[in-house]
């Protein structure tokens, strides 16, 4: 005999509601951040620019998914903790120690330790960043780079 389904106003058990807030918990932690390869970084000072700016970069075909924005000490964390993924990776880290990266690193993380955004639009070739970083100086961008595989190109102090 198969019991009629519970009413819509029963309250939902408390192992299940445990097993729900441990999952959105496991949800709500940060991945990891990676060397932001092919992708044009930029500081927002002010939080209210931030959706203006997504409205234009979807406008622009930008997919949502290839904005991501860090704000705060959790963010800031992750992108100083950043790993060098995989032998490549390990390369440019080194290599990087002799360029301009470690500063423009550190300009990044004293950002964020100020209460600013960084965003990053991911897959985004050199020859595409200029007009990106048009659209990131007029919703308040600034200290605009884009990190190619090898290279580091300064965009807008």
């Amino acid at each position: 005999m198969r019991m009629p389904p519970a009413p819509a106003s029963a309250p939902i058990p408390v192992h299940t509601q445990v097993l729900r807030s441990r999952a959105t918990l496991a949800a709500r932690q940060p991945a990891g951040f990676g060397y932001p390869t092919n992708s044009l970084a930029g500081v927002i000072d002010n939080p209210l620019d931030l959706r203006p700016l997504c409205t234009a970069l979807t406008r622009l075909g930008v997919a949502p998914h290839r904005v991501e924005t860090l704000r705060g000490s959790i963010d800031r964390h992750r992108f100083e903790q950043a790993p060098a993924a995989g032998l490549l990776g390990t390369v440019r880290r080194w290599l990087g120690a002799l360029g301009p990266e470690p500063e423009l690193l550190q300009r990044y993380a004293r950002e964020l330790a100020a209460g600013h955004t960084l965003v990053l639009v991911h897959n985004v070739r050199r020859a595409d960043a200029e007009g990106l970083c048009a659209v990131l100086a007029c919703n308040g961008g600034h200290a605009m780079q884009h990190f190619g595989r090898l290279t580091i190109a300064m965009l807008a102090p």
